[in-house]
Parts: structure tokens; sequence; C-alpha cells
């Protein structure tokens, strides 16, 4: 919830326009979770987006501190996948 909230407070304020790359595999390879936006500068508009993140940083330490450790195994196949995954990205991203 607190994402969707979050989203749709951005989705009705015009100064932030949302960024989608060209690139399917950037799109494949972002968090569905991301909150990427083009905006101006100004002190309003990076209020907004420092309070999104210090939020979402939160957030993401609460649930590091939550979850459960993985085998060594286990981490390890994320590990490759992941990198799969961005080298997939960073290289056909234009």
């Amino acid at each position: 919830e607190l994402f969707n909230a979050r989203y749709f407070e951005f989705v009705k304020d015009e100064q932030f326009e949302p960024y989608v790359s060209e690139s399917a595999y950037a799109r494949g390879a972002q968090a569905p979770s991301g909150l990427r936006y083009f905006f101006d500068g100004t002190e309003r508009n990076m209020a907004i987006a420092r309070a999104a993140v210090v939020e979402y940083a939160t957030t993401w330490a609460e649930f590091n501190q939550m979850a459960s450790p993985l085998s060594a195994d286990e981490s390890e196949a994320i590990s490759v996948r992941d990198a799969l995954i961005r080298r997939v990205a960073a290289d056909e991203s234009p």
C-alpha cells in the first residue's frame, strides 16, 4: 500500500513526468516497485523526491532486517541470475 499511495501522489503531480525506458531489456531489469520520473530540480520537487527516497530506503532496510538468511547455494543462484539481468540490460539499453 505504501508504494501505491506514493505512486498515485506522483501521478497527480504534473511536476513529475514518468520515465519509461525505450529498451525492453532495461524495462525488464527494473524493479516493478521503482519510481522513475523527470522533474525540475526546484526546492519543492527535491523535497518530494527526497522524502520518497528516504521512505523507500527505510522500508527496504526494514525488509532486509526481517528477511530469513539464504543458504550459500541460494545466494549464489540469485547472484548469477541478477548479474545476467544487469549485463543484458547494460548491453541492450540504448
